[in-house]
């Protein structure tokens, strides 16, 4: 990992984790703000996934004959694949924690 990259994920954390703790203990009082404020957290790895994609893999798919639904089956889902599992367990962990907080 380059020290550009160490010095974005550690901007990174440094903006979202504030944002999620304020999300938590605004439990009770407004479910609007508690989802807005965890919007950051929850997209995060889906935001990462389509910033790790390669441009040239989809010239070279489509140069090779690839039509769009063969592209987006066998290139771009496999490497967002993991990216959005990750946002959706994130998102689904929230929704959890939010509900116990709020009784």
């Amino acid at each position: 990992m380059s020290l550009r990259e160490t010095a974005w994920a550690a901007l990174t954390v440094l903006l979202i984790l504030p944002g999620t703790a304020a999300s938590l203990l605004l439990a009770r009082q407004a479910p609007v703000w508690q989802a807005a404020l965890a919007l950051p957290m929850i997209l995060l790895p889906s935001l990462l996934a389509l910033a790790r994609l390669q441009r040239h893999q989809r010239r070279v798919a489509f140069g090779l004959g690839a039509g769009p639904l063969v592209r987006l089956r066998w290139i771009w889902l496999p490497q967002l694949g993991p990216g959005f599992a990750t946002s959706l367990l994130l998102l689904v962990l929230f929704a959890f924690a939010f509900r116990l907080l709020a009784r």
